[in-house]
């Protein structure tokens, strides 16, 4: 299955978009995704909803978060390919208290969520072998709508992951909201300089790659408000507070970095970055769309 065929079963104007490929549960702890706790949520659970399927493997993983009625990432999708047997998921889910029930022609397990980052129904659809849906009731309904009309990925959708590249073992592209940037950080009581080349991106591509030396793709594109200075740019996302790394840039525009350390360097940036202001910047961005902006799926 290939990488179009899982993005056209998420909304092409979805705030937050990530995935993963080929990674091992350990590796997907140490790779930086821009996903939000739902997604690591859903993709918790659906490990366990699958644990009594001995041959189930996950090669690859998308996730999606777009606004329901009651909150800016209410709805949100975890796509996954890889070896699932749905008699042996079923059996075991069932047993356990799940509902099974049928949507578009196909079976899907309804799951109770109390201990998750939003309590509620969640849905687990295997349509096929090699696909699996989980996530809120509404986005496994909009999946299983697209998986069923075989229609293409959306254009726009193709042209937003342009950057997610196959060897990445993981990317990210989130739309951010600059309006709200005040909301969460205050610029000016933080003082850091490094944190207004954020507060002008609208969208941010991130991509890992792992080998000998993990390399981090940053790419703002041209969404920004203006053209971001490059040395503003790196210094945000890739300084430890104690020396800054080697940045290659890449493109005309200077909207393409790229950083590449040793897997002990990764370790620590990933550390200091998970805590640092850039990343609660980001998260404030994401998670705040201002009123009447926040994205639905298109139907169409």
């Amino acid at each position: 299955m290939a990488q179009s065929e899982l993005s056209r079963l998420i909304p092409a104007n979805a705030p937050v978009i990530a995935g993963m490929r080929r990674v091992s549960q350990e590796q997907a702890k140490e790779v930086l995704w821009l996903a939000t706790k739902f997604n690591e949520d859903d993709l918790n659970q659906l490990i366990a909803a699958t644990d009594a399927d001995s041959d189930r493997h996950l090669e690859e993983v998308i996730v999606a978060d777009w606004a329901s009625d009651s909150d800016a990432l209410g709805s949100h999708l975890l796509v996954a390919k890889g070896q699932f047997n749905l008699m042996r998921v079923s059996g075991a889910a069932l047993h356990s208290g799940a509902t099974g029930l049928s949507y578009n022609g196909v079976p899907v397990l309804a799951l109770k969520s109390t201990n998750a980052a939003m309590p509620g129904n969640r849905w687990l659809a295997i349509p096929r072998a090699d696909l699996a849906l989980f996530g809120t009731p509404s986005a496994v309904q909009y999946a299983i709508d697209h998986y069923r009309s075989r229609a293409p990925v959306d254009p726009a959708l193709a042209e937003r992951l342009k950057n997610a590249f196959s060897q990445d073992a993981a990317w990210s592209s989130v739309r951010l909201h600059p309006g709200v940037k005040e909301s969460r950080v205050n610029l000016r009581t933080d003082g850091e300089l490094a944190l207004s080349c954020v507060a002008g991106i609208h969208q941010l591509d991130l991509g890992i790659q792992l080998g000998k030396k993990v390399k981090i793709d940053l790419n703002v594109g041209s969404g920004a408000f203006d053209v971001v200075p490059v040395k503003c740019l790196s210094g945000a996302f890739f300084s430890d507070g104690r020396a800054k790394m080697h940045v290659t840039v890449y493109g005309d525009d200077t909207s393409h970095l790229r950083v590449s350390l040793s897997h002990g360097e990764y370790d620590r940036w990933l550390d200091t970055f998970r805590r640092s202001r850039v990343n609660q910047m980001l998260e404030a961005m994401i998670s705040e769309p201002p009123d009447g902006e926040r994205a639905r799926p298109n139907t169409n």
